[in-house]
């Protein structure tokens, strides 16, 4: 499984870029291929700040708003396009001790939630069919 790779990253950048990490805006941190392992803990160990997960996240489910402030104390992201609290995996205990339930997702191309259809960009005035052409 690939890993997801969040904290203080500038520093390691090109490195991370390097072993073929890839930035995921949606989780706010670089995954780095499964044979990596070695070589992503190595660096971690080495560089303060890195924080190494399986690159599945946690959705969080419910009304998490009174709870957006520990949330991104864990890493938690909103993510619009799902319109969900999206988390590292490894902070699923910490989630549930806020009474909140999660649902584990995979990060790369995220599957929107039951129910959560992703936001589209609507289309400019200038790109539509004039009516006419409709």
């Amino acid at each position: 499984m690939d890993m997801l790779v969040t904290g203080n990253t500038f520093n390691a950048k090109s490195q991370l870029k390097e072993l073929g990490a890839k930035w995921s805006p949606a989780q706010n941190g670089w995954i780095v291929p499964a044979e990596k392992r070695p070589e992503v803990e190595k660096l971690a160990s080495e560089a303060k700040g890195l924080k190494v997960f399986d690159a599945r996240s946690l959705q969080v489910e419910g009304k998490a708003y009174d709870a957006r402030e520990q949330l991104k104390a864990l890493g938690g992201r909103w993510n619009e396009q799902i319109n969900a609290w999206v988390a590292p995996i490894g902070s699923r205990e910490a989630i549930e001790k806020l009474g909140l339930t999660v649902a584990e997702i995979d990060t790369p191309g995220q599957a929107p939630a039951k129910g959560r259809e992703p936001k589209l960009p609507s289309p400019l005035e200038s790109e539509r069919e004039p009516a006419h052409q409709r």
